[in-house]
């Protein structure tokens, strides 16, 4: 049977995940993910949402242990890692589900899919090829409307020594937040946190917009999402086949859908997280930039209480309703 290496990024979750569905069928699987300095290195991630990431690597591994695997570590250039895995017959492939990048994450990503051997994955509701805006909505009804995927009873695994611990890393780095996160990471705290929504989900109409109502009565899934604790699919399906408002359902798958539209927008033009889409904003207001102004706004100094107030949110909790 194939060795195969199961390469996780922002899919970390057992249940409703292709690339491993897959590789279990086909051969001997050992799960893996890769620190890369690129992120821990970079002035746009904070220690708390290391954390978050972390604490959902851990529950990952414990899952894997239950069925059989173990989830290995590395540390590195994932292409130099999973390069050196084929080369030295550690894998004979490489499987892995697809995301939607930019910047250096991109350029990444195309390197590894061109290697022989690496196969890659892209069950997500994205267009890739063609024109998204006459495919984009069949496919993403598609997408949410096939069953989730049910993790593998017993994986057939095979050996590899990890190269380092995620307490290794938090040295390396020097993690430690203050922050006093409203999430831990993870796909059982994800799970727990949609069932608790679903279930008063009522609640959720007319508590979107009020920053303190939105706090208490929203789903706050965005970031088990984001790192693929869950997949919007199964939040999607566990709404519908769990809710008895109506209404109040709608509201919430359609913005499921919406998560996967702007995603969409950013496959079809990966610069919006860089520059204004509408060109002559571009550059708006460059040369007369207030470093003392910026600071004050990002540490909720700047005298207009909603916006100070939602700065603060922000950086004590790691979230804030997306109104504000």
């Amino acid at each position: 049977m194939d060795r195969i290496g199961l390469w996780h990024r922002d899919d970390l979750r057992t249940k409703d995940n292709m690339a491993l569905n897959r590789s279990s069928d086909e051969g001997r699987v050992l799960p893996f993910f890769v620190f890369d300095p690129n992120f821990y290195e970079s002035d746009l991630v904070s220690d708390g949402r290391i954390e978050f990431l972390h604490e959902s690597l851990k529950e990952l591994s414990d899952r894997y242990s239950e069925i059989g695997a173990s989830l290995n570590y590395f540390h590195g250039s994932p292409e130099e890692i999973i390069d050196k895995m084929l080369s030295e017959g550690v894998f004979d492939k490489v499987y892995f589900n697809a995301t939607v990048t930019d910047g250096y994450a991109k350029k990444r990503d195309r390197m590894i899919s061109g290697m022989s051997s690496v196969r890659r994955f892209t069950d997500d509701a994205i267009v890739r090829n063609g024109n998204s805006r006459d495919s984009w909505r069949e496919q993403a009804e598609s997408y949410f409307n096939r069953d989730v995927m049910s993790e593998p009873d017993k994986l057939e695994t095979f050996s590899v020594e990890s190269e380092v611990t995620i307490e290794d890393i938090n040295d390396i780095y020097s993690v430690s937040s203050d922050m006093d996160r409203r999430h831990n990471g993870g796909c059982i705290t994800a799970k727990e946190r949609l069932e608790d929504f679903v279930n008063n989900i009522s609640d959720y109409i007319g508590g979107i917009s009020p920053p303190a109502e939105a706090e208490k009565r929203t789903s706050q899934l965005s970031p088990y999402i984001k790192f693929g604790c869950i997949s919007p699919r199964q939040a999607y399906k566990h709404a519908i086949e769990n809710s008895n408002d109506g209404r109040a359902r709608e509201m919430f798958t359609s913005r499921l859908f919406w998560n996967r539209h702007f995603t969409q927008k950013l496959q079809d033009n990966p610069t919006l997280r860089k520059e204004s889409v509408n060109p002559v904003l571009r550059g708006m207001n460059r040369a007369t930039h207030n470093r003392e102004y910026h600071e004050r706004w990002k540490e909720g100094r700047t005298g207009y209480p909603m916006v100070d107030a939602s700065m603060r949110a922000l950086k004590e909790t790691g979230w804030m309703n997306f109104r504000m």
